[in-house]
Order: structure tokens, then sequence, then C-alpha cells
């Protein structure tokens, strides 16, 4: 499975450009009996409101998970089937780009309608050539197999989803050799190749006994199509196009950065707030450009060592205009670091009797109070308030599991009451009031619960809660705890950090698992945005925000990631750590200006700067 992922994942950084809207796509439908005539959709085409993905919520997948689904079924012998994509892939890395230097020129000739419109017209004899060939090769074996049928209709759908998916012509070798179409039937990945469609064909019309293969058949011929298109990407008028539509774009990029600029010139631009969910300082908007980040300086070598899941630390700016760091210590203390007095000013001993696993802030807007909430290994759960040191509210054996990884505040302010939400591994998610009182469970008890958060949103006044786990991501209505949506990406894998952040108006949520994959989907929909593969098999976590085109994702090989969410990237990486990477939070420094700050399980708290 290792070199699979490996040989699939460059082919998300292949650019397909939409037919219709000319930008690029962001994936696919992955259902291969949709009837959909379009199956790339760029973003303009799921805004549009008129494809499956909206209508029928298909899923959208990319291009790696949906070959990484269909080979995944393959036995491990078949690495022929690896050994042709890594030979589709040599053909795009091959490429001469000398063919290409004088593309402005070409670019010019070209951007003409009538141009277009021939290349256009170009495609579409090519493919009515081929249908009128395959009708006039196969008329007769086609009547042949109408009359031994006891439904032709059938055939005719048959064919007609043949000829759209623009397969190869029907070599009929074995039409009437029984034999060799048992054999067929028992190997059953041979019902992959174009040549046994008619074959195929005749025994998917005993439909009681062949459903099962009719999946497997349409799955499979609908894969051959993807591989097929692929694999002609060497061709010269195809590459000119793509190459066309990127300078383009870049030159439209560079037009509307510079009109910003002239904008920003004239009339000062408005701060933008990414997160309508109140409950962290990840709603600031940052705007220094994050691949300048630069090691500072270690804040701390005391936070705890073992192998955290959830925020070991959170950094923010209380109510009281000040810049705090707070976290856990190996001997279970809480230390209050200012980071712009660069001190200790405070520490709670004996915060808890065990180790510390989880460490977050909250505040309550209404009332102007900054929380920090625990959790440890001594199954207990404590509320503090920070303007006084002191622990308001204590969950006391709140799960039966000691590893209580994750916990979160809820301030409802419509009722303006609080509310805390606690999990653990193979027991229900919990929310308690602030006196220690249960109030409800909720979720899958036989599951991993990693991480718990809160989510409100602006537009439907809602309150929802995020929980990562060791299958998916799901979503759950707060006020009656039962699911709203599920986010599952493939391959499965564990999920231990996810956000949800409103911009443009559509709330997206972020989400990383223990495969090395990053998620965006559509929050109310449930669809996939974009999949993003950084490393194969490494785990993901701590993911941050900065603003809404980058992210920085904590990882299991000792490293800080920098994704670019716009071009779906993995750009860079920043070591300094000598262990796993857990917890990354942003926060504003009077010297150093936007900061980001980062724990591993080495025990040390670093900061970083993108100042000159």
């Amino acid at each position: 499975m290792e070199l699979l992922s490996e040989s699939l994942s460059p082919f998300d950084d292949l650019e397909f450009i939409c037919q219709e809207h000319g930008i690029p796509c962001l994936g696919l439908c992955s259902d291969y009996l949709c009837k959909t005539k379009t199956k790339l959709l760029c973003m303009k085409c799921i805004k549009s409101g008129n494809t499956c993905i909206t209508k029928e919520k298909h899923e959208l997948i990319s291009i790696s998970e949906m070959l990484f689904r269909f080979f995944k079924t393959e036995t491990p012998s078949k690495s022929d089937q690896i050994m042709k994509i890594k030979r589709m892939m040599q053909i795009v890395n091959n490429y001469d780009k000398n063919e290409l230097n004088n593309m402005l020129t070409q670019f010019k000739n070209l951007k003409e309608e009538k141009s277009i419109k021939q290349i256009e017209k170009n495609l579409s004899d090519s493919l009515n050539y081929f249908i009128d060939l395959f009708n006039i090769k196969n008329k007769k074996k086609i009547e042949k197999l109408k009359r031994r049928s006891k439904s032709s209709k059938k055939i005719d759908n048959d064919i007609n989803i043949f000829l759209d998916i623009k397969l190869p012509e029907i070599d009929q070798n074995i039409l009437d050799n029984k034999q060799k179409l048992d054999d067929i039937i028992k190997k059953g990945y041979q019902l992959s190749k174009p040549k046994n469609f008619v074959n195929s064909i005749k025994l998917l019309n005993n439909i009681n006994k062949c459903s099962e293969i009719s999946n497997k058949l349409n799955k499979k011929i609908y894969v051959n199509n993807i591989l097929s298109n692929m694999s002609n990407i060497n061709d010269k008028r195809t590459k000119l196009e793509n190459e066309i539509n990127s300078t383009l774009e870049e030159l439209e990029k560079k037009y509307d950065k510079k009109m910003e600029e002239i904008e920003e010139s004239i009339i000062p631009k408005e701060i933008p707030t990414l997160y309508s969910s109140y409950n962290t300082s990840s709603y600031l908007y940052f705007f220094s450009d994050p691949k300048k980040l630069k090691y500072e300086r270690d804040i701390c070598n005391t936070a705890h060592k073992l192998n955290t899941i959830d925020k070991v630390f959170c950094a923010f700016k209380s109510f009281s205009n000040e810049s705090f760091i707070v976290w856990g210590t190996p001997i279970y203390s809480l230390e209050f670091f200012d980071i712009n007095q660069n001190k200790i000013i405070y520490t709670i001993k004996n915060a808890h009797v065990s180790t510390i696993y989880s460490c977050r802030h909250s505040v309550d807007t209404k009332n102007k109070t900054d929380y920090i909430i625990t959790s440890s290994s001594d199954r207990n759960v404590k509320v503090w308030e920070l303007k006084s040191f002191t622990c308001k509210c204590q969950l006391l054996n709140s799960h039966y599991s000691i590893n209580i990884f994750s916990v979160c505040i809820l301030f409802e302010e419509n009722e303006n009451k609080n509310y805390i939400i606690t999990s653990s591994p193979n027991d229900f998610i919990k929310i308690w009031d602030f006196s220690g009182k249960l109030l409800k469970r909720f979720g899958q008890s036989d599951e991993n619960h990693y991480l718990v958060d809160t989510f409100y949103d602006n537009k439907y006044k809602k309150y929802y809660i995020i929980n990562g786990n060791s299958n998916d991501v799901k979503s759950y209505y707060f006020t009656d705890g039962e699911l709203y949506h599920r986010y599952k990406g493939i391959p499965q894998s564990c999920h231990m950090s996810a956000l949800v952040y409103e911009y443009n108006e559509q709330n997206i949520l972020i989400e990383c698992d223990g495969n090395g994959f990053i998620r965006m989907w559509d929050f109310h929909t449930s669809n996939l945005i974009k999949s993003i593969f950084t490393n194969s098999f490494i785990n993901l976590r701590g993911i941050c925000l900065w603003n809404e085109k980058y992210l920085f994702v904590g990882a299991s090989d000792h490293q800080i990631k920098l994704i670019d969410l716009n071009q779906g990237k993995y750009i860079k990486f920043y070591k300094e750590h000598t262990s796993k990477v857990c917890t990354l939070e942003k926060i504003k420094h009077d010297k150093y200006g936007e900061c980001l700050i980062s724990q591993g399980i080495d025990g040390k708290i670093k900061m970083w700067s993108t100042s000159e």
C-alpha cells in the first residue's frame, strides 16, 4: 500500500482544466455509475448547483484518491498497474518545456475566438468519428447480441454508456467461447479490459445472478477511462492548451494583485475575520508571509513529554490585553507565561495529580472572562479562571478511561450558559454544565475520540460539536447530540485535529489524518473540496490556520509543514524540534509581530516569527 500511495500521489499535482469554465478542476465525482456528463469539476461547476455533487450529494474526490480506491482492490502481485502509473508520470516529467518557449506568441494566435472554436470542433469531430466507426464495425455483433438477450433496451443502455466513456474498439475473440467466459468470471480483474466488454454485457443481462459483477465492471470501465485520458497527456495540443491556461491564469493573478494594491492604497482594507467560532484565538487573520517564517527562540523546555494528542498548550491575548502561553508540566503544574515580558508570571502547583493531556483557552464574551480548561489522566477535568488563577469548576472521574485526550468549553450566548464537552477512547462524548452535572451522552462508544471542539454558524444561528476520532471526523448538533455529518477520507485513518472556518460565506472544515493527508470539506454538505498529500504514513496534528491561503500542521517526522490551500500543495517544512510536533498556535507579539508557537514531545515550546 505504501508503494501504491507514493505512486499515485503525484497525480494531484497535475492540473486538469474544466472544459466549461477554463479553470483548474477541484476533483471528480466518485460515483462510477453516475450519469452526469461532466465528471471533472471546478469550483464554478460546484457553485452553479447543477452538478451531481450538489443535486445527488455525490462525493467529490481527488484523482489520486479515486485511483487509490480502485488499485487497492488489486492483488499485490499486480505490480504492472503501479508500473503503468509510473510510466505515465515519466511522460509528464520528461516533457521538454523548450517546445513551448514561444508560448506567448502561440497564445496570441490562439486567443482569437475562431481558433479556440476550431480546437473544440476538432475534438468534437474526433469523438463523432469514433462513435460512427464503432457502430459500423460492430453493427452485426450488437444486433446478434440483442437477439440473444431478453432485454434489448438494457443492451442499448450499456452500449450508450460504453460510447460515452470513449473506450477503444472492441475485440470479440472470445464472444462464444464458454470456457473463456467462465475464466473471465473467475478472474474478476479481467473485466477491466475493454476487449471483454461485449462478453460482459452478455453476462450482465442475467441481473439476478450478476449484479455484483455489474458494479465491478462499471467501476473498472470508469477507472480505465480516467487512466486512458491521463496516458494521452503527452499530446502536444493538450500540453499547449494547458500551458496557455496556466499562463493566462498567472497573468490574471498578477493583474488582480496589482488592482488590490491600488485599492488598498486608496481605501484602507478592512481586517477580515476567518472564524465565527469564539473559543480560540485562531479567528485572527494574519497578513504576513508564512513562507518567511524563521525560528526565534525557545519559550520553555518544561512542557510534558508524553504523546499528547490535543492541545498541550494554548496561546492567546486576554481581555486585560496580556499575551499568554499556558502549558502543563511533567510535575502536573500549570505555567502562565507572558510572552512580551518573556517570563513566567504565575504557577499553579499540583493543578492535577497526573499527566495533563489537554490545556485550552476559552472566552466568555458576555462576561469578558478568560478560562483555561485542562484534562488529566487522573480522570479529572478542571476549569480555571485566568484573572484569579483559581479553579471554578471540576469534573471528577468524568470518563472510564484515564486518557481524556480532549476537552473544550461552549458558551451558549443565547441562554448565557456555560457547558463543558469531554471525550476519551471507547466512551461516549459527554456534555456537562459548570456545576459538574452530566447533561447528555452522544456519539459512538466504540471509537477512540481524539478531538472535540465547537463551531457556531452565524448564518443559521446554530452550535455544532466537531469530533475527530479513529475512523473519521463527525459533526453533531449541540442541542440534541444527533449526528449532522460525517467527513470520511480514503484511506481510513485516525484524525487528531480539525477546525471549521467561515470565509466568503462558506463554512469549510479542515482536518488531517494519520496517513499524511489534509482535506477540506464543505461543512454543511460534507462534500470534499480538496485533498492535499504531504508524506506517506506520517501522523499529522495540531493544525493552525494562518489565513484563508495558508495552513501550518505538525507532523510525526518532527517537522512543521506549510500548506498552500489555494494550490492544494505542501510547499515547505520547518524543523527545530527533535520529536513529534503536537500543538501549533498563533499569536501577535509586541516586538516580533505575527508569530507561530509550536510544541513537541521533546518538552519544548518554540516561537517562530515572520519579522525581518
